[in-house]
């Protein structure tokens, strides 16, 4: 909803989902909290971000701590709840997986792959 700005509600549709795929491909560096070490590495990288002792910190307590301090009950994959779930939250998921596919896609990028000390890419 953010991200094709209905915020405040509204039916979402097929071209509400392309629209923020579309937005991801063109305006943001995907991070992921499953692969919060890489995504804190490309960050750095991209933005030229230092300081590599305040981004070690940070990972310590994400991993420590976590970034969600609710507990949830598990549900079975398939099950009625979560077939309801799954059907409310239909297009959420499909631009979240979109968004997993960027994440390879962008780690693909030179800037990514260039060593730190000779700045010569590493293919």
């Amino acid at each position: 909803r953010f991200l094709v700005g209905k915020t405040t509600g509204g039916e979402l549709t097929g071209d509400d989902v392309r629209l923020a795929k579309a937005f991801l491909e063109r305006k943001v560096l995907v991070g992921l909290l499953d692969e919060v070490g890489e995504s804190m590495r490309r960050f750095e990288k991209f933005f030229g971000w230092t300081g590599r002792d305040r981004r070690r910190n940070c990972q310590r307590r994400l991993s420590v701590h976590g970034v969600n301090g609710h507990s949830h009950p598990s549900l079975e994959r398939g099950g009625e709840v979560w077939e309801l779930l799954r059907a409310h939250n239909e297009f959420d998921i499909e631009v979240y997986e979109h968004a997993v596919r960027l994440f390879e896609e962008q780690g693909k990028m030179p800037i990514f792959n260039q060593d730190e000390e000779s700045k010569t890419f590493l293919w």
